[in-house]
Order: structure tokens, then C-alpha cells, then sequence
């Protein structure tokens, strides 16, 4: 049903979703899927908490791994991971991003960049940069709305092996900054 749910948002956007149409794309009576979700919001509820966990979790992983990299480079291995991970579910990012405002996504969004703020502000705090919390969230705020703009103009930017470089340098510029603030 969940793949059923991407699909239709995929083909005709939020503003199409119905139940009725996810139970026929599904090949499954709607009352069928009534058992499993009271109604659409439910359905790109699970969605976005399916594509958040994937995206969240290996991020996460990534910045745990770099912990003892040099700034530079933990930054590198953390856009790189974050990159891939979105390159891996662009499909589903690609259908989110445009529903999400429509459909109430952007207080996931913003739990999502929490998740990630803290881990990598604690990595930034032993790196030396200062206010390593505030930091963390800029960081993550504008590689987020990069990768979401590049998505937007081009589904296939995320291929693009000088998004990231220009990701990292965009962090990297800044947190040296903040190091030095120090």
C-alpha cells in the first residue's frame, strides 16, 4: 500500500491522493485498506516516517563513523553518506518533497534536522567549533535546502559528483569559521 501511495504521488501529485485511488493502484478493496490506515494522511504519514528513517539512520550512522575524522573530512564522509542515501530513495524524495507542505511534512522535516543537529553538534564541539549546537543546525538547515532545490530543478542533480564538493565546501567554509571564532 505503501508502494501504491508513492506511486500515486509520484503520477499525479498530493493534490490527487486518494484512498480510493491508492486501494485501486494497490489492486486491494479500500476497505481493505481502511484496516491498516484510517485515511490518507495516515498513508503519507507511514511514508515520510519510512523515508525519514532510511535517510535519518544512515546519516546518523555516518556521523558516528567520522567522529574521529578530521573536520574536513568528517564533513565530507557526512554530505557524501547523506547524498547517497538520498540518491538511494529519490524516488520517494522526489514525492515527498512535493507533498510535504501540502500534507503537513514540514514539522518532519524540521524533527528529522533535530535528529541529526545534536549528534553532529557534539562532533563539532570536539572539533572545536564554537556554539557547536547553533552550528549544527545552520549546517544541516542549508545542506538540506540545497539538496531540496537541487531536487526540485533537477531530479537528477543529486548525480551530480560536484553537489556534494560544493556542499562540503559550503560547510566546511563555515565551520572553520566558527572554529576560529573559538
Amino acid at each position: 500500500m505503501l508502494a501504491a501511495t508513492l506511486q500515486v504521488l509520484r503520477k499525479h501529485g498530493a493534490a490527487a491522493l486518494t484512498t480510493t485511488r491508492v486501494a485501486e493502484v494497490a489492486g486491494v478493496s479500500v476497505g481493505s485498506l481502511y484496516q491498516y490506515f484510517p485515511n490518507k494522511r495516515a498513508l503519507v504519514a507511514a511514508l515520510k516516517l519510512q523515508y525519514f528513517e532510511q535517510i535519518t539512520g544512515r546519516t546518523l550512522a555516518a556521523i558516528h563513523a567520522a567522529r574521529d575524522l578530521p573536520l574536513a573530512a568528517a564533513v565530507a564522509h557526512i554530505v557524501g553518506e547523506l547524498l547517497a542515501a538520498k540518491r538511494d530513495n529519490r524516488v520517494m524524495a522526489l514525492a515527498l518533497h512535493s507533498s510535504l507542505a501540502e500534507l503537513g511534512g514540514r514539522a518532519w522535516v524540521r524533527q528529522a534536522g533535530a535528529m541529526l543537529s545534536d549528534p553532529l553538534g557534539e562532533l563539532l564541539r570536539d572539533a572545536g567549533v564554537a556554539r557547536s549546537d547553533v552550528a549544527a543546525r545552520i549546517v544541516v538547515s542549508s545542506i538540506e535546502g540545497v539538496i531540496a532545490a537541487a531536487l526540485e530543478s533537477d531530479p537528477h542533480a543529486l548525480d551530480d559528483p560536484g553537489l556534494a564538493d560544493e556542499l562540503v565546501t559550503l560547510a566546511c567554509g563555515y565551520l572553520e569559521q566558527r572554529r576560529r571564532a573559538c
